[in-house]
């Protein structure tokens, strides 16, 4: 018997699918067999999938536009069609994310699925609750005719939202979010970082000289998937206002996304050619050496429900600046493992430059996060802490 775990699309490996599939290998470790049931699993993400965890796949790619917005639509539309990939095996099934929702209705309403249904949500749809016109703008003309038949699905939404047995989510705060969106109880689940070091030293000399990093002041990173609520583009004003003070000091910027050309374009108006480097994707195995080449990590995520990067980067002994909002605050311990400053460019400057001026206690910073990091954030007590919903499920 197995609990399946239901996904639409595992197609980039940013947080959420690290947490698919970090938490199925888990639970495959305490004795319970997974299989990830989804229409596409990409390279970046099957170099990641365990090989004790089973995994079902249809084979769409759900890209027909060439809108970043209207291919997401798609993976609500085609959730219910992995129903039919469920196994008579099934002990249970676990709904991640918005775009599953429909699947989760599906089951419970018109199949009437007798097993627990568990729905992951991180954090509500934010195109119904929060950023509705910043994602309207970016869908074009098909966002002006979609914006009217928001308030409607904003209900279906929330009715879909309440078939599941019970809700898991990544956060305190996550959890604030979904209570107030739903009016409904959401349990935490403990997360825990990944790409860990020590990495390969002649590896991180390699990416060392790659990035013209020998005689740099400093070294900054950030990563995360190039979206606009990452809000890179804070991260780059920040980048101009600690260049301005110290103008050999370079800035690493992981990962892909939607937003990579303005920010491209961002970078050249702010004359920071020189200073930031876009790395693009960089696959698990390189992670820990970009943190072993880095001295602060920065996070600027607009109201982040969690922030996997942000305790992997600690874990890897970096102090992190933050803007204090969101999931970090419960991640970081301002004074001690980081700084939590206002959303802005000059505060947050103020506390990178801060620590490039005083390393001997950035680095001790970075040790006590390390520290409180491993010793809190681990997958496997996420793991129990999701079989112990789980079971309180089945016996309902």
């Amino acid at each position: 018997m197995a609990i399946y775990f239901l996904c639409p699309r595992l197609r980039k490996l940013t947080g959420g699918e690290r947490l698919v599939l970090k938490l199925a290998e888990h639970l495959t470790l305490e004795g319970q067999p997974v299989k990830i049931v989804t229409h596409y699993l990409s390279e970046t993400c099957r170099a990641v999938l365990a090989d004790q965890v089973g995994l079902i796949e249809t084979g769409h790619q759900l890209n027909v536009f060439h809108n970043h917005y209207l291919n997401a639509s798609l993976e609500y539309v085609m959730s219910p069609a992995l129903l039919g990939e469920i196994g008579e095996d099934a002990e249970g099934i676990c709904f991640f994310g918005p775009p599953s929702l429909p699947a989760l209705w599906w089951a419970k309403i018109a199949k009437g699925v007798e097993v627990p249904c568990l729905y992951f949500c991180w954090e509500p749809p934010r195109f119904l609750y929060s950023d509705q016109k910043e994602v309207v703008s970016r869908m074009g003309m098909a966002g002006k005719l979609t914006h009217p038949l928001l308030p409607l699905y904003r209900r279906l939404d929330k009715r879909m939202t309440t078939q599941a047995d019970a809700i898991l989510t990544v956060s305190d705060f996550a959890a604030g979010q979904i209570e107030q969106a739903y009016s409904l109880t959401a349990y935490a689940i403990t997360l825990g970082p990944s790409a860990i070091g020590p990495p390969d030293p002649r590896r991180v000399a390699e990416l060392r000289e790659r990035y013209g990093l020998v005689n740099a002041q400093g070294t900054v990173l950030t990563v995360n998937h190039l979206h606009p609520r990452k809000r890179i583009d804070l991260f780059l004003q920040t980048m101009k206002h600690v260049v301005m003070n110290m103008p050999r000091v370079i800035a690493l910027i992981v990962g892909t996304g939607p937003e990579r050309r303005r920010l491209l374009n961002l970078r050249q108006k702010l004359g920071l050619e020189k200073n930031v480097i876009l790395c693009g994707f960089v696959p698990e195995k390189d992670l820990a050496a970009h943190y072993a080449l880095s001295e602060i990590y920065v996070h600027t995520a607009k109201l982040e429900s969690f922030g996997l990067s942000v305790i992997e980067a600690a874990a890897n002994g970096l102090p992190v600046v933050s803007v204090d909002e969101g999931g970090p605050k419960e991640t970081i311990l301002s004074g001690q493992t980081g700084f939590l400053t206002k959303a802005e460019p000059a505060s947050l400057a103020n506390k990178i430059l801060y620590l490039l001026q005083n390393r001997r206690q950035a680095r001790q910073m970075g040790r006590a996060g390390q520290k409180y990091v491993t010793s809190k954030y681990r997958w496997e007590q996420g793991a129990r802490e999701f079989l112990r919903i789980y079971r309180a499920c089945q016996k309902r």
